[in-house]
């Protein structure tokens, strides 16, 4: 994971997703429990259960949610609890820059009279 950059990773078995393995994970339960990294098999320190939203889950309810549950990751799920995605807090901050950038841009092209063609 972290030569990758990875963040988290769904843990699956033959149904589905059945946890989910972050960094937070390593840290918490890992490192400082002094586990032998080698050894230690993720179904034993993954988070599970775990949150998830559905593809019809608003950013602001996706903020929501990572604030309450204290949440970093969050798998999207389908209708038939099929895994669509994951969205992360890094990845939906991105989107609220881009979201203020451009409203920005279109007030100063209102004030500015700029109009687009």
């Amino acid at each position: 994971m972290n030569r990758e950059r990875i963040g988290s990773v769904l843990v699956c078995d033959s149904e589905g997703a059945v946890g989910i393995f972050t960094d937070r994970d390593v840290l918490a339960r890992v490192v400082s429990a002094a586990k032998d990294p080698a050894a230690t098999v993720v179904a034993d320190v993954m988070t599970s259960p775990f949150v998830t939203v559905k593809a019809t889950t608003t950013v602001e309810e996706a903020i929501r949610v990572i604030t309450t549950k204290r949440c970093r990751h969050l798998p999207v799920m389908g209708e038939g609890g099929e895994i669509l995605g994951l969205v992360s807090i890094g990845d939906i901050t991105q989107w609220i820059v881009r979201e203020q950038e451009n409203q920005i841009e279109g007030l100063f092209d209102y004030i500015e009279g700029r109009y687009p063609a």
